[in-house]
């Protein structure tokens, strides 16, 4: 039901579609993980010259060359090749060497050494994708691309491949096609014995010198006859006792004959390198070898307390890592492991530990268990391996950094080039103080912004300190001496260069005024005070600290700003976008040269890069540098704020300045003389100013440094002449004839004064009045306010000419004034009038007279992920982290909740290029037991067969692929490196990860796994991944730093996102970080791709444009196109289109409707657009229709089809309505508790029920972007309407009767029943029960005949007899087999008497015999055709009606579904593929059944169809196989599956395939290849659109289903079938087969074989013509002894069965008896 909105609250549109309901995973297509059994992806080569090829083959090669192991042969393009040579040592074969190229990476291991691109590395080691590792004996190589091998160091190798290389690999390893020996052991036709294969894959090494193994060398297995038993008592041992099922152990028995035969020991350890690797094997199959190893066979040794394991999880929990073998996706394998309980101590490698005395890890120390540290204002213990903290209260600081780089009191960090004093902090209430700033630029160019003056306002105003940037300090504009003590703050300065401010109250000031005059405000906020101004509103969460004058939140530094100017005339700032290091590129160098210092190894800053994270200064350093017009001091003023961060810190940064900003260092300038009679101030230029009257008088002499006669002191310490002498004005240096512009005034230096020219205009409008400085007092306090400053009180910073409003009105912001009443509010720099709402995400806020008044509403969360490694965390955090390993993103599982979470999200970055930058994700999701991967642009899905199924839905819109779970958590993913989490507000303070811990709170997202905060992304980031295998990142990839040649390039691409084609999302979305990773990320697509990385990161900046309801057009024909044209797949009908920012953005198109979802706005891509006539997108189908079905429970239902309904008095029916019908249920235990006892009936009841429950069928709901109203339903959209019905029988005086209660009881003909409700609406059956004495006797009358109903075949006599005790009316019971009681509506009992004929037998289409069905009351009875589908061979067809056809299709393709869906998830396919003969004829290989949660996929083990394994939901399973309503058995040479529910049979062996079904549940609804089960074979070329057609290949083709393993699939022309003779064939129209002529025809089953012999020559495809109709004549009865006849077509038995051509369907085995 959905929910009542009470405010006209908009839900933000980006997840509209999310809180609706998507459609099923058949929109999208799931394709099942890597099975249990993973054998056939693996190649080995172990012990003594043994091999096993990927296909399963195992022989003997004893070449000691170098040979292809493996390569990827099968395009022109070689992903990687591994090579092998062995050598002889002691008499034992050993690998000498493997040799690996992937890609352009060669990796060679050797036992003593081990190199990447020819030098040596030390382990673990990641680069180029590739990552190295040595652990337990083993070194392991795992690549991205899809390949792993295992080493162990000896004389075993193990390479696992990708399932995507299947067919396109060659070597000693085979070819990976699935057949065993089909091309590799033959060349041209010509078999190889292993000796001739394996010296065709020497590799020609000019190093060594080696020769062919000589082919007599071949050994012989029969010569070592007498060690069979031995070898297989030890392979079959009860160890090995749950392999034997899964692997074949006489190939193995083999391997250890000729191990022994050859071993000069003649000992047990000549079996351990062939019961090590079955051992293995085994593993890998999904078996668990027990120990089989003793002190004297094959014995392994452990470190420490360690044991030995044939079979365990690789994935080892340590004392950083817990928990990881619930998460480790790698096979198991034999080695040394910890103990139960124990954990691997990885922090002191001291072997393994209880988790209670594992250590802490904090900055690169370790701590004991029970340690106690210090954390800024943290005090943390260490226990079981991590920290517990307790949250202390820090003083916090607020900062100007440079002229332009605040940051908050909760350390929001952002850019404002402002003109004009500012309010930096005021507290609301009870306020102790108020700090304005002053900034202007610093010269005539407003690159650059400088600090000028600090006012500190304190004692309720009284008295107002400044401090400008000249050094000079006045109180209430008196000048004073430093040091000041007043009763209520002191002003003290220590160097010339610093200045103090400290207060009673516990707020400091620390001003720096060399280089650049730079402010630091610290201060607590114990008493919860409710601060505002440019240094946010100190309440500790950095999240909401742009909340502007009027009480609402911006989103971009500027527009929060300019609310907090003291002046309403000066003009708003805006946004600088534009790099200032593009101007001037030696400037760019030069900042490149000195800013890279402070992220130098070698540097002085260094030694703090572990507590103070230099990126952003290093950012802010090149930023200034190129802004700056004295590039040296802004970037000695960075430097020096790093310096003072790391002083904060506790690390002093000794002689930094040394070598780097010498100038700095205080010392008298060449140009001064040392004086000893100094009596008055030294004459400076600044005292030629006229307002500089401070140096008047004269005082003792003193010395120091001074200047000569007729010269002045400069602002840098030097004497000049006075034509050369600065100017000073406002803290602001000029140089000599310097211009600058100051309002309308433009103003020039002249031998150190300012001359300044006015050109105002006087003449104000709208009525305005002039306002003239030069008549103000020089202390002026502004007395005329702004709508946009209400919150700001009148404050003496200055006077500025201008036009003001009078008295007693208010600047309204956009040129006129208003009362105080009626002023607006701005917001995102727009004005809204009083009065005006606004809503925005998570708020709904109302403009009442110039102030914002909110309502918040509860938020979702969302992290974004995107790039290479670009983070935005849910507390909207910015930070950069690119790790190799995989990495936990956001998950529960935390804290106090740790062992009681639901989720876990995990992403694994894809580097490309040599860069190391990521190109791609791995995303791995679990949801309870289930695991969701998404990789490669497609999804996958694991879980157990015991496990339970977390409830999710999945759907691809436009671009991306969308996930909601049932707990409401959503994904987004690009399909590359943008990923899109969400979580509901329930989750806040519960979750961590990479995202953060979603607590409103930025600062604390650094929270590292072991519960302790990080200072920096490194650590933490570090800190997060799943495995302590993979090796830390060191540094972010600096792209543009290694391929320095490509800046430039990136910066004109990602120049899109700073100039105007985004310039309506900027004063939205801050475009900087954005353009910063675009410009990281262009960089690092070195090897292709280049357009792929720029749009990926361009597109990410829109779509936070969309979400911020700004839609950016920015893809062209030459940027980033998107062809929408490729899903045009009819000529005639241009129905798809892209749309930038979702289908909604529709200007001129008709709006299409979404049949089984709602429509989805903001995610861009290509979207359908439906014709007028056919308005509605059909997603299952993929097709625009002119009205839509109904799904409930994923069963799909027609326009008019009553639906299935549990509840007993509810009839539903879908419909078309022009008003949204809402429907109610009937909850029995619900109406009993709340309405039984107010209602005297029934029927009252649920009609007063039925106006409390409601619910609409899916895909009709709708949620309205702006005020909610009611709605109704388009015209042609189905609803559910549901008619009401009364149960009369169920109540008996108006007293209502529920389920299992007794009603009545009655004896009739002298037997007793009762009659009990059952909840129904029908008639209620009685139950007969024995007759006690005390029962009430039944008085019969004379039988009355009172009707006669005659009917053919059948006939029914009614008779009324009366009772002493009246029967409830609308009950029913048996008597006998053909007689039934029943009380009508008048309360009379009838007995109701039925007589059958036998009906005439009839003929079946299909020629099958029919089967007779008894009727519903099981007295008479009726003849039905069975449903029979057929299909063998070359893809030979009988459909359900009989109808034949021939169809070479290579697809997969639906053989039966339902038309109307009435069962859950049912439907049966066949996936078809080349018959391997180079004919172009196809054969069926892999059938798939459906039906409820269970998919049974049918698939030959191999490519020889006569070799079959079964799995269920992607699980292997054994046979016979009875679960969830489905039992699959093996017949003969058939596998059956057989689903009793639907009364269907299912039978395949590779080649043929048959489907019974009965008539009377699927009549009229199927279609398919099977065709339609009508009786009729006029309908049987039915297509899936619907439309009878004559073409049986048009038909099938129709029938292609989406296969991601077959991207490409597309139907194939028709065969020309040529016309031959084949005797096998001849034996069908012949006597072998003469007694079946009779019960089918053969003429079918003739040509099918015709066809096969002549189109498959060579070959013996033709037998399963004759296979399949002697099946059909079995089930006649007859059976047809033809193999005998046949030679050609021969069975072999295993040698413990024999052959029946006619055996039992279910042969009884231990399992079935």
């Amino acid at each position: 039901m959905a929910k009542k909105q009470t405010m006209e609250l908009q839900t933000p549109r980006i997840w509209v579609w999310l809180a609706l309901t998507l459609s099923f995973s058949s929109a999208y297509d799931i394709i099942p993980g890597r099975p249990v059994d993973h054998t056939k992806s693996i190649c080995s080569s172990w012990g003594n010259f043994h091999y096993k090829t990927f296909d399963g083959v195992i022989y003997q090669f004893p070449g000691t060359c170098n040979y292809n192991l493996a390569s990827h042969c099968g395009d022109s393009y070689h992903e990687f090749s591994v090579h092998i040579q062995r050598a002889i040592e002691d008499g034992d074969p050993v690998i000498h060497q493997i040799f690996m190229q992937i890609k352009d990476v060669t990796i060679e291991l050797k036992r003593d050494a081990a190199k990447v691109n020819g030098q040596i590395f030390v382990t673990p080691y990641f680069n180029y994708g590739v990552f190295i590792n040595k652990k337990d004996g083993y070194t392991k190589v795992h690549t991205k691309i899809g390949l792993t091998l295992t080493w162990n160091q000896e004389d075993s190798v193990m390479l696992e491949v990708d399932s995507k290389y299947q067919n396109k690999m060659c070597g000693l390893c085979g070819d990976y096609n699935g057949a065993p020996v089909s091309n590799e052991f033959y060349l041209n036709d010509m078999p190889l014995n292993p000796i001739q294969f394996g010296n065709m894959q020497n590799i020609n090494d000019p190093t060594i010198t080696c020769t062919n193994v000589d082919e007599s060398q071949q050994m012989n297995v029969s010569s070592c006859g007498q060690y069979y038993s031995v070898c297989k008592s030890y392979l079959t041992q009860n160890a090995f006792s749950s392999c034997q099922d899964l692997l074949d152990v006489s190939d193995y028995v083999m391997a250890c004959m000729l191990d022994v035969c050859s071993c000069s020991s003649a000992d047990v350890s000549c079996l351990c390198s062939t019961l090590t690797e079955y051992s293995r094997q085994c593993t890998h199959a999904g078996g668990i070898p027990q120990n089989w190893r003793t002190d004297d066979l094959c014995p392994k040794q452990c470190p420490g307390n360690m044991v030995y394991k044939e079979s365990g999880s690789p994935c080892i929990s340590s004392c950083s890592h817990h928990e990881v073998s619930g998460l480790c996706e790698e096979h198991n394998i034999d080695g040394c492991f910890c103990p139960d309980g124990t954990v691997w101590d990885d922090h002191n490698n001291a072997g393994c530990i209880s988790i209670s005395e594992c250590h802490c890890k904090y900055q690169e120390k370790f701590y004991a268990p029970g340690s106690k540290i210090l954390n800024d204002c943290e005090e943390c213990s260490c226990n079981a391996g991590k920290w517990t903290c307790t949250h202390g209260v820090c003083p916090k600081v607020c900062s100007i950094e440079g002229g332009a780089h605040f940051k908050t009191f909760d350390g929001k960090p952002y850019k404002f080039h402002g003109n004009c004093y500012y309010l930096l902090s005021k507290a609301n209430h009870g306020g102790t103080h108020n700090i304005v700033a002053e900034m202007t630029p610093c010269n005539a160019y407003s690159r650059e912004t400088c600090l000028k003056n600090i006012q500190f306002y304190t004692d309720d105003n009284e008295n107002v300190l400044s401090i400008r940037a000249d050094g000079s300090v006045l109180l209430n504009d008196l000048k004073i001496s430093l040091p000041h003590v007043t009763g209520s703050f002191s002003v003290i300065q220590p160097t010339e260069s610093n200045i103090f401010v400290k207060t009673k109250f516990g707020l400091q000031m620390q001003i720096y005024l060399l280089p650049l005059m730079q402010l630091y405000i610290t201060m607590d906020n114990t008493d919860n005070n409710t601060f505002e101004g440019l240094c946010g509103n100190f309440n500790y969460k950095e999240g909401d600290d742009f909340i502007t004058s009027a009480g609402i939140e911006e989103s971009t530094a500027s527009a929060f700003a300019n609310t907090w100017k003291i002046q309403p005339t000066c003009q708003d700032s805006v946004e600088v976008l534009i790099d200032p290091c593009s101007f001037s590129m030696e400037t760019k160098i030069y900042a490149e040269k000195w800013c890279s210092m402070l992220r130098d190894s070698e540097s002085p800053f260094w030694k703090c890069h572990f507590a103070v994270d230099p990126s952003e200064y290093f950012k802010r350093c090149e930023y200034d540098t190129c802004s700056c017009s004295h590039s040296e001091a802004c970037m000695c003023a960075t430097l020096s704020s790093y310096a003072r961060a790391c002083a904060a810190k506790g690390i002093i940064l000794w002689d930094w300045k040394k070598g780097i900003c010498d100038k700095e260092i205080p010392s008298c300038p060449d140009s001064q003389i040392y004086l000893y009679n100094i009596t008055t101030c030294q004459p400076t230029c600044r005292s030629l100013a006229l307002e500089e009257k401070e140096c008047d008088s004269e005082f003792t002499p003193v010395d120091g440094c001074g200047c000569p006669d007729g010269m002045y002191l400069n602002e840098k310490d030097s004497c000049v002449p006075k034509s050369q002498c600065s100017c000073y004005h406002q803290g602001m240096y000029l140089r000599p004839n310097e211009v600058f512009y100051r309002m309308d005034e433009r103003c020039s230096c002249h031998e150190g004064k300012l001359n300044c020219d006015s050109f105002i205009n006087d003449t104000c409008s709208n009525g305005k009045v002039f306002l003239d400085c030069k008549k103000e007092k020089r202390s002026h306090m502004s007395r005329h306010r702004s709508c946009r400053t209400l919150n700001i009180g009148p404050m003496g910073t200055g006077c500025i000419s201008g036009c003001v409003c009078p008295d007693g009105l208010l600047d309204d912001g956009h040129g006129g004034c208003v009362v105080e009443s009626s002023c607006p509010c701005s917001y995102n720099n727009k004005v809204f009038a009083h009065g005006s709402r606004l809503i925005e995400e998570c708020k709904s806020c109302t403009c009442e007279s110039g102030l914002w008044s909110c309502i918040q509403t509860p938020c979702y969360g969302t992290c974004t992920i995107y790039g290479s490694g670009h983070y935005i965390t849910f507390d909207k955090k910015f930070y950069d982290f690119d790790g190799s390993c995989e990495f936990v993103v956001a998950q529960d599982y935390c804290g106090d909740s740790a062992s009681n979470g639901t989720f876990r999200i995990i992403t694994e970055n894809i580097p490309c290029g040599t860069t190391g930058v990521t190109c791609s994700k791995s995303i791995k999701i679990y949801l309870g037991n289930t695991e969701l991967k998404l990789t490669n642009s497609h999804m996958e899905k694991k879980f157990g067969e015991f496990e339970t199924e977390v409830g999710y839905k999945v759907r691809e819109v436009g671009l991306y692929l969308a996930i909601r779970t049932s707990s409401d958590i959503s994904l987004i993913w690009d399909k590359k490196t943008s990923l899109l989490i969400r979580l509901p507000s329930s989750y806040q303070g519960k979750v961590c990860g990479l995202c953060g811990n979603y607590d409103d709170n930025a600062n604390n997202d650094f929270l590292t796994s072991q519960s302790i905060q990080a200072s920096n992304a490194m650590p933490f980031g570090n800190s997060w991944k799943r495995s302590n295998d993979c090796p830390d990142a060191n540094s972010i990839p600096q792209p543009c730093l290694a391929a320095p040649h490509r800046r430039s390039w990136a910066e004109k691409k990602c120049d899109i996102i700073t100039n105007n084609v985004f310039a309506r999302c900027h004063s939205k979305v801050d475009p900087k970080p954005f353009y910063d990773a675009c410009v990281n990320d262009v960089c690092s697509c070195d090897t292709g791709g280049d357009c792929e990385c720029f749009c990926t990161a361009v597109a990410a900046y829109a779509q936070l444009c969309a979400k911020a309801d700004v839609c950016i057009h920015w893809r062209t024909p030459e940027i980033c196109p998107i062809f929408c044209d490729y899903y045009n797949t009819n000529e005639n009908e241009c129905m798809w289109h892209y749309f930038a920012c979702g289908p909604e953005d529709r200007s001129i198109h008709h709006i299409t409707k979404y049949c089984h979802s709602p429509s989805v706005t903001h995610l861009e891509g290509c979207y359908p657009t439906c014709p007028t006539e056919r308005p509605y997108y059909d997603e299952i189908n993929k097709s625009c229709v002119s009205h839509c079905s109904c799904i409930i429970n994923n069963i799909t239902y027609s326009i008019g089809q009553q639906i299935p309904n549990p509840e007993p008095c509810q009839i539903w029916h879908t419909k078309h309505t022009k008003q949204l019908q809402m429907q109610y249920r009937r909850l029995e235990h619900h109406w009993r508790k709340n309405y039984s006892n107010n209602f005297h009936n029934y029927k009252d009841a649920l009609d007063n029920f039925s106006n409390d429950l409601s619910f609409a069928a899916e895909g009709t709901q709708h949620l309205q972007q702006q005020p909610i109203q009611q709605q109704s339903t388009p015209q042609n959209v189905p609803v559910i309407t549901m008619e009401k019905h009364i149960c009369q029988g169920q109540a008996t005086n108006e007293r209502a009767s529920f389920t299992g209660e007794e009603i009545t009881r009655n004896k009739i003909l002298g037997k007793c029943y009762k009659v009990v409700c059952d909840g129904n609406c029908g008639e209620i059956p009685a139950t007969e029960f024995p007759c006690e004495s005390t029962t009430t006797p039944t008085t019969p009358t004379t039988p009355t005949k009172t009707t006669t109903k005659t009917t053919t075949p059948s006939s029914t006599t009614i008779s009324t007899i009366s009772t002493t005790t009246p029967c409830v009316p609308h009950t029913s019971w048996q008597i006998f087999s053909c007689t039934k009681a029943v009380c009508n509506g008048n309360g009379e009992l009838q007995i109701v008497q039925k007589s059958c004929t036998p009906p005439p037998e009839i003929n079946c289409a299909n020629k099958m015999k029919p089967i007779a069905v008894p009727d519903d009351d099981s007295c008479c009875w009726h003849w039905e055709c069975p449903c029979v589908c057929s299909g063998w061979g070359d893809s030979h067809y009988l459909t359900f009606d009989g109808t034949y056809y021939s169809y070479q299709g290579r697809c997969t393709y639906v053989l039966v579904e339902e038309i109307v869906k009435t069962i859950d998830n049912f439907g049966i396919y066949l996936d078809n593929s080349d018959c391997g003969h180079k004919t172009g004829i196809t054969c069926p290989r892999k059938l798939t059944v459906r039906h409820n949660t269970r998919e049974i996929l049918i698939s030959p083990k191999t490519s020889t169809p006569s070799s079959l394994e079964t799995h269920v939901n992607g699980n292997l399973v054994l046979l016979p196989y009875t679960k969830y309503g489905v039992t699959i058995y093996q017949s003969g040479v058939y596998l059956v599956i057989e689903i009793p529910e639907l009364q269907t049979n299912v039978t395949y062996n590779g080649l043929t395939f048959s489907i019974m079904m009965p008539y009377g549940k699927f009549y009229k609804n199927t279609h398919g290849q099977c065709g339609t089960c009508t009786n009729n074979q006029a309908d049987d070329l039915m297509m899936a659109n619907g439309k009878v057609t004559t073409s049986a290949v048009a038909m099938a083709d129709s029938f292609m289903v989406h296969n991601p393993d077959k991207p490409r699939c597309n139907s194939i022309p028709p065969v020309h079938h040529n016309t031959c003779k084949s005797a096998v064939c001849d034996l069908i129209m012949g006597p072998v087969f003469q007694n079946c002529h009779a019960f089918h025809s053969p003429e079918p089953f003739y040509q099918a074989c015709l066809l096969d012999s002549c189109n498959k020559a060579s070959s013996n495809n033709e037998c399963s013509s004759l296979q399949h109709y002697a099946s059909v004549c079995g089930d006649r009865g007859v059976c047809i002894q033809w193999r005998s006849h046949a030679p050609s077509c021969p069975f072999t038995c295993p040698s413990n069965k024999v052959y029946d051509a006619c055996g039992p369907a279910l042969p009884i085995t231990c399992q079935t008896r």
